[in-house]
């Protein structure tokens, strides 16, 4: 028992934050989620893919440490960021489900010169290989 109190202190304490309501002009990056994999130990890991969507177009893997479980993104919602150190990590911000509270979450990123996209109904995501916007 003593084993498993750590792991469920960890997913107590976990919430589930999705982009903010309002895009906030202190965080001018926009930011779509397209891909979320985590994995529980001690703490809560969490990787995919994403793209930038405003200033320009740039897709970019991304690995984080926050304590949030931060939802895809769908449709027309996108995530306010900025550049906590410019092209390697971004802060983004996110709120919290059910409680209107807002928070921020880091993001280290591996920039890539191409964008992201879902194909086949959304299931799969494979990579455009369309130019960069300038």
């Amino acid at each position: 028992m003593r084993t498993f109190l750590p792991l469920l202190v960890i997913l107590a304490q976990l919430s589930v934050v999705g982009p903010t309501q309002v895009q906030d002009p202190n965080y001018p990056i926009r930011v779509r989620i397209l891909q979320r994999n985590t994995s529980r130990g001690y703490s809560l890991r969490t990787w995919g893919r994403a793209d930038i969507v405003v200033p320009k177009e740039q897709g970019f893997d991304y690995t984080s440490d926050c304590n949030d479980l931060f939802m895809v993104t769908q449709g027309d919602e996108l995530y306010s960021a900025r550049w906590k150190k410019q092209d390697l990590e971004l802060e983004m911000l996110v709120s919290k489900m059910g409680t209107n509270k807002s928070g921020k979450c880091t993001l280290k990123t591996d920039l890539k010169p191409f964008v992201y996209v879902w194909r086949n109904n959304g299931v799969q995501m494979v990579i455009t290989t369309k130019p960069m916007a300038q």
